[in-house]
């Protein structure tokens, strides 16, 4: 039932959330983007940190996307899953000891997880009781002595790992949220697909965890906050950029996400401070 003439349009639309306070937070940050041709799971980011022992928190923003931590603690290893965020949050970790993390996109989040995903919205869980590992994984990470050492492991991890099939409509509707940059309009996809604005509304929190409209807003403070990070751009051009009515509107998203207004990342107090 999907329009056909935006399938292709759709297949090229990407989405790589952004986060400043773990690299400005954390010792030792180092990531990798798996390509497109060498991943052969549905990952957009490993990354691996230490945090120092006076600050063991980190600033995360709103991003729809979940993470899996491995804290490689030899003597007392340990993993969990950090579900989508719905405000900025401090994440505490362990300090002195090397997190390997792994970030999963939206679209692919459901493919992992065993339990319904509103149930992980906004916390931490152990992993081991969200997907289905060997007991033996986390020590097996935490021994590993590099980070792609840590990467080729998982990789062959999540060879046996069973995937949750991800309902089509959800995918697509994720993927037209990315496109209008957030500025979503749900009238559009209820045209494109034939479904109801309710059915639509009820399978996508079902599967992402939380409302299209909900979602759509994460992506649009994503980039619109990305974009103000560039000290070149004004508020009007963000305004302009996403579809903002005027700049009250901006700062209103800005405080139902961030503890900051937009004017602050101009004055560079910013959360990664």
């Amino acid at each position: 039932m999907i329009n056909k003439n935006v399938r292709n349009t759709l297949q090229t639309t990407h989405y790589f959330p952004f986060q400043p306070g773990l690299k400005s937070n954390t010792d030792y940050y180092i990531e990798l983007k798996p390509s497109q041709d060498s991943a052969q799971l549905p990952i957009i980011l490993f990354y691996q940190f230490k945090i120092d022992h006076l600050k063991d928190w980190v600033p995360a923003l709103p991003d729809g996307c979940i993470e899996f931590i491995f804290c490689c603690n030899p003597n007392k290893p340990s993993a969990h899953i950090y579900g989508s965020l719905l405000q900025i949050k401090q994440l505490h970790f362990q300090p002195g000891y090397d997190h390997f993390g792994v970030r999963i996109l939206p679209e692919h989040a459901i493919k992992f997880v065993n339990n319904a995903m509103p149930d992980i919205i906004d916390k931490k869980l152990p992993l081991c009781n969200i997907i289905s590992l060997e007991d033996s994984i986390v020590d097996r990470i935490a021994e590993q002595n590099s980070f792609h050492k840590r990467i080729e492991l998982f990789e062959k991890i999540g060879k046996f790992i069973k995937f949750r099939e991800m309902p089509k409509i959800v995918d697509y509707s994720i993927k037209k949220i990315y496109l209008s940059k957030g500025n979503f309009n749900m009238k559009d996809l209820v045209e494109d697909t034939g479904y109801s604005d309710r059915y639509l509304r009820m399978k996508f929190a079902e599967i992402v965890g939380i409302p299209p409209k909900l979602f759509s807003q994460i992506i649009r403070f994503q980039k619109a906050f990305f974009l103000l990070t560039n000290e070149r751009t004004s508020f009007s051009d963000v305004v302009d950029e996403f579809g903002y009515c005027d700049q009250a509107h901006l700062i209103n998203d800005f405080k139902k996400f961030n503890l900051y207004k937009p004017a602050q990342l101009k004055n560079n107090t910013i959360i990664t401070k």
